[in-house]
């Protein structure tokens, strides 16, 4: 007898499932099974039509069956499909789409296929800058980053980079101390006005910082009441910045 073939909307009953009215059996061709009630065979192989099912949201994964890369995305209904996209045949092996250019529809209901069936690589970033990265809109990441690899997704980037758990929770004495600076800067060069980093007043960050830092061999507190490691740090804050943005 000839294997029975797989045909999308169908999934094989499993040996100790219990027909019911409307499954199939393969003999030749696929027939309505008359034995309703009873567990089916091994020697005939039994299908049932899988009831399509709408499930708000996205579809998740099952961990126990194939997992989603972490380097495709489920291609949504409706994309026209292209080359280099794949899909789960028989359900066991992603392949290359056969049919491009043609729109996805998806195959199997949420409620009844865990995993999503056909995929599409995710394109790759490229380098980012740190003024992209601030708006949450980069496409790329600064080739001066700590991290040089460049497959990563923006959601991954930003994970690398924890600024309350990284930056605020090392350092809050330091960031109040900082801060401060900015706020007795801007009342020196911009009294009256909101807090704003005027750049045209002073760009010698490096000089400055090592002249704060030699003052404070001398006297911890500068004239103003700042520390002068505060305004090192403002000042290594400062150039560092300007080199970002520009690089």
């Amino acid at each position: 007898m000839s294997k029975p073939p797989y045909e999308t909307g169908y999934r094989f009953l499993n040996p100790d499932e219990i027909i019911v009215d409307g499954d199939q059996f393969w003999f030749g061709s696929w027939k309505t099974s008359e034995r309703v009630g009873i567990c089916g065979r091994v020697d005939r192989r039994y299908r049932r039509k899988i009831q399509m099912k709408t499930i708000p949201g996205p579809r998740i994964p099952d961990s126990n069956k194939i997992p989603m890369d972490s380097r495709y995305r489920e291609l949504k209904e409706g994309e026209m499909m292209l080359e280099g996209d794949e899909f789960l045949c028989d359900g066991e092996k992603w392949t290359p789409v056969v049919h491009l250019q043609e729109k996805y529809k998806p195959e199997f209901g949420a409620g009844d296929w865990k995993h999503p069936t056909h995929r599409r690589r995710v394109e790759q970033h490229k380098p980012l800058t740190v003024s992209e990265s601030q708006s949450c809109s980069a496409k790329s990441i600064s080739p001066n980053s700590s991290v040089t690899t460049s497959s990563l997704t923006m959601a991954e980037w930003r994970k690398e980079r924890p600024l309350y758990e990284g930056l605020f929770k090392y350092f809050p004495k330091s960031l109040r101390a900082v801060s401060h600076v900015s706020w007795v800067g801007n009342n020196q060069h911009n009294p009256g006005q909101p807090l704003a980093w005027l750049r045209e007043k002073s760009s010698d960050h490096e000089d400055c910082l090592l002249r704060h830092l030699l003052d404070h061999i001398e006297n911890p507190v500068d004239d103003d009441g700042e520390l002068h490691l505060a305004k090192v740090c403002w000042r290594s804050f400062a150039a560092l910045e300007t080199y970002l943005e520009e690089n």
